[in-house]
């Protein structure tokens, strides 16, 4: 990261896949006041199709909220926004994708700790409207040395 201004920084870096192929990323990250930041940024996949992104995060009392819009290289564009919450041992994301055709999905995921025990439930819908829910369960352990 590079500092570009006094409320600026600059970020970017690569990405490799499981099946070896890099993507890379530059982000322009702005503090606006207040808690909350503007970011601009470009990410460039494998096969060269970029998606330019520009959202602004803001802290709320209990997580931060997301709102953006994107365009890609092939044409596309829409709008997302995202609400983080944090409350009692419990992380809430709530997201949403709307398309410039008008479809939409969107993605909830609940996160809970219990004792050593992290629970995770996610549910949402795709694009062609296929609705989907998961839930998983793990405990963490710590070993002293």
């Amino acid at each position: 990261m590079t500092k570009t201004g006094d409320d600026t920084i600059h970020a970017e870096g690569t990405h490799t896949g499981y099946n070896g192929e890099t993507s890379t990323y530059e982000k322009d990250i702005t503090k606006t006041g207040n808690g909350s930041a503007t970011v601009n940024s470009t990410y460039t996949g494998a096969n060269g199709q970029t998606t330019e992104t520009t959202k602004e995060v803001t802290k709320t009392e209990t997580g931060h909220t997301t709102t953006g819009s994107y365009t890609t290289s092939g044409g596309h564009s829409g709008d997302f926004n995202k609400t983080v919450t944090n409350s009692d041992g419990t992380r809430t994301v709530d997201s949403e994708a709307t398309t410039d055709t008008g479809k939409t999905a969107n993605r909830n995921v609940v996160t809970t700790k219990d004792g050593n025990t992290i629970n995770r439930k996610t549910s949402g819908k795709w694009f062609n409207g296929r609705q989907w829910n998961n839930s998983e369960s793990g405990t963490v352990s710590t070993t002293k040395e």
